[in-house]
């Protein structure tokens, strides 16, 4: 039983090592290409968002949520956040005091989320909710600094004997279940919520989803001209989600089954960027960073055939031997292996397998509100953790059409015109 668990919920160390460094270069991506540029208009009291708005907003809906970027409104201040998170998501690439720069990514994010809550997608939440579960596991085992320290520093004679064989091993633990499990509760539910639905059912979602016409890209526009193949697209979503979903745990031809659903949702998630790039954000990006821990051994075995890995460690030779980055490397400290109780791993096991039910009760609760009712009680551990999640977007692709963008502008000569339809017919009424 244990090695079933263990093959179902196991992930293979340099999975983790990969998660963690394309998550840590998405986070940077995201810092230095989205939320600098945004600093001024949407994190400061001059911005469109000002704190005392966002407090009465959330008052009522979100009293547990927290965050450090309410703390101050002045522009200084939300750079010098925005520095600090970034050193911390460069840190987390690195895989340097990967933990502590795991958990403050994560906090980092929570925190913008209360500050500026309106203007994030479902791409935002998932990334939140992976960096959560990713504190529980050994991202920084292999190629990472920390496991450089340890290989310099420490004099444990069985780690460096096992050295080798980490870097092919599986890490299983309730941690490593928590960050399969996430993925599992996205695609699942975001399938069972569309089934349900009856513009899915018919097959006509992808028809209605292709012309929001300010949310798809040229691309989107073009395949939107082809309705036939909407029921298919339509169905085949539908079927990707919940049959991918519950195929990434097969006890059967487990590896076959996994390579086959990350086939369906790595090419599913490059669909939707293709379609609808500006509208779903990071989302098809995380979703198939988030994907990657789902790659068995023998993925990793495959490929350590290649000459990658010896050109990866000929370029970190190099750059190991630059006399800076040696000094900055042999002044770090090493993070120590500490031995962990039994008392202690058990209680830690219990709190997330705990969380984890949380998640699934929660998004039980989007699709039975009156059957699944979350107990008051417990409500200060969603609004706390944000582990609070429903996967319910493009729910009802028609819902798009009660509301349309006007940009409205005014011509010297007094005339106006719709900027986004490029018309002076300026349309008020639904037709």
């Amino acid at each position: 039983m244990h090695e079933l668990l263990k093959k179902l919920f196991g992930i293979d160390y340099r999975a983790l090592a990969v998660f963690r460094i394309l998550t840590g270069l998405l986070l940077i991506v995201e810092i230095l290409f989205e939320q600098l540029g945004d600093l001024p208009g949407l994190y400061t009291d001059d911005g469109i968002l000002p704190r005392q708005l966002i407090i009465a907003l959330s008052h009522a809906s979100y009293p547990w949520r927290i965050s450090i970027h309410l703390a101050n409104g002045s522009y200084f201040f939300q750079l010098f956040l925005l520095i600090v998170q970034l050193i911390f998501a460069f840190s987390l690439c690195i895989g340097y005091r990967t933990k502590l720069s795991a958990f403050m990514s994560w906090f980092f994010i929570m925190s913008l989320l209360g500050r500026t809550l309106v203007i994030f997608n479902g791409g935002d939440y998932l990334l939140r909710l992976l960096l959560f579960w990713s504190v529980f596991t050994p991202m920084g085992k292999v190629w990472s600094i920390d496991n450089l320290l340890r290989g310099k520093n420490d004099n444990d004679l069985e780690l460096k004997q096992n050295k080798e064989k980490d870097n092919g091993s599986i890490s299983f633990s309730a941690g490593t279940a928590s960050l399969l499990f996430q993925m599992f509760l996205m695609y699942f539910f975001a399938g069972l919520i569309k089934s349900r639905e009856a513009d899915w059912i018919s097959g006509e979602a992808v028809y209605y989803a292709l012309n929001i016409d300010y949310l798809t890209t040229p691309f989107g526009n073009w395949l939107a001209k082809f309705p036939n193949i909407s029921e298919p697209l339509s169905y085949m979503t539908i079927c990707t989600e919940l049959g991918g979903a519950i195929l990434l745990f097969s006890p059967i031809f487990t590896s076959f089954f996994r390579y086959l659903s990350i086939i369906l949702f790595l090419g599913m998630q490059f669909g939707f960027f293709l379609c609808m790039a500006p509208a779903v954000g990071l989302f098809p990006f995380i979703s198939s960073i988030g994907i990657i821990p789902f790659l068995p051994s023998s993925f990793w075995n495959y490929l350590s055939t290649f000459n990658i890995k010896n050109s990866i460690q000929k370029i970190l030779n190099k750059v190991q031997s630059n006399s800076l980055v040696e000094k900055i490397i042999n002044n770090l400290k090493p993070v120590p292996e500490k031995n962990i109780s039994f008392k202690y791993k058990i209680i830690t096991n219990i709190l997330i397998v705990f969380l984890m039910l949380y998640s699934l009760a929660s998004n039980l609760n989007v699709i039975f509100p009156t059957k699944v009712i979350m107990p008051s009680q417990l409500n200060f551990v969603g609004g706390i953790l944000y582990l609070d999640q429903g996967w319910n977007m493009f729910e009802k692709p028609t819902g798009f059409y009660t509301f349309w963008n006007v940009y409205l502008a005014k011509l010297k000569n007094g005339e106006q015109l719709d900027l986004f339809q490029n018309t002076r017919k300026i349309n008020w009424k639904p037709k």
